[in-house]
């Protein structure tokens, strides 16, 4: 095998673990929060920052088995092709929106900066939270119009809170463990 195929691999292989991690840490939580898959999203947008949207179509069988496994719903009713959709492509927009602007450029991991991440969650959230009110209001149909701003508040809320804390953590944990094992080496 190649070194790039072998890297593509390892890529993948993050990505499905990653979305599939938090999946489940929001399966867990799920009697706490009463917006599901909030972090998935976050997830996602990680993956694409590691790995650049080469990952996406993993992501998106990531999003699906979590749904098979955790949700224990079909995969071909409307409601979950639409959370399929919001969670892959919603990060994807986001970042093409936020790398289109000269003062967000990632050449790695070490030049993220907080304010950087920090927009890109907002970004992230307002995609994925219109996404998800519009799910709401045409699908499930239970939102009703004096409740549509307090709900979308609490969504983008949500959905932001958790992609900062996912990515912000990541960001400065992964050059941390890179540090550690380049140490170690020599």
């Amino acid at each position: 095998m190649t070194s790039i195929f072998q890297k593509q691999l390892i890529g993948h292989g993050i990505t499905f673990s990653i979305i599939v991690l938090f999946a489940y840490v929001t399966f867990l939580f799920k009697s706490q929060w009463e917006v599901n898959y909030d972090l998935v999203g976050g997830a996602a947008l990680l993956s694409y920052i590691l790995f650049n949207l080469r990952v996406m179509p993993t992501a998106a069988v990531a999003i699906i088995v979590s749904i098979l496994i955790f949700k224990q719903a079909g995969i071909f009713n409307i409601e979950s092709v639409m959370f399929i959709s919001i969670c892959t492509i919603g990060p994807a927009i986001a970042l093409y929106i936020m790398s289109s602007f000269k003062e967000f450029n990632i050449t790695s991991i070490r030049s993220i900066s907080f304010k950087q991440i920090l927009l890109l969650s907002i970004v992230q959230a307002t995609f994925c939270s219109i996404f998800k009110l519009s799910k709401s209001i045409t699908i499930t149909g239970n939102i009703e119009r004096s409740d549509i701003a307090n709900y979308f508040m609490h969504i983008f809320t949500v959905d932001a809170l958790g992609t900062l804390v996912i990515v912000y953590f990541a960001i400065k944990i992964i050059p941390f463990f890179i540090n550690l094992k380049s140490t170690q080496s020599t």
